[in-house]
């Protein structure tokens, strides 16, 4: 009984690494994303129309997204779960869980 405690525990952690690491990585993409779209208005005086307009291919599978919201307002986004997300928002300028 006490193997098949540890090795479910042991099943358990490996997936909570593993899913933290893919939340990680698709941070650190929406964080170059954001880095772009900054790039991008300093250049050009204004934000762009959509991550096309910056060379980036969206498609729906992602994995980080990019919406211009008002002409100086934009988010950026990656889903963590069925119905969950990650947004920065740049009127706040960080990350926020949304459900």
């Amino acid at each position: 009984m006490k193997r098949v405690a540890a090795l479910l525990l042991a099943c358990l952690i490996l997936v909570l690494c593993a899913c933290s690491n893919r939340d990680a990585k698709k941070e650190a993409a929406g964080n170059k994303l954001i880095a772009r779209v900054e790039q991008f208005r300093k250049q050009n005086g204004r934000l762009p129309e959509s991550a096309a307009e910056m060379g980036i291919q969206e498609d729906e599978s992602g994995p980080v997204f990019y919406q211009k919201q008002l002409a100086t307002h934009y988010i950026v986004w990656y889903g963590t779960g069925v119905g969950e997300s990650m947004v920065y928002d740049s009127g706040i300028g960080h990350w926020d869980e949304h459900d």
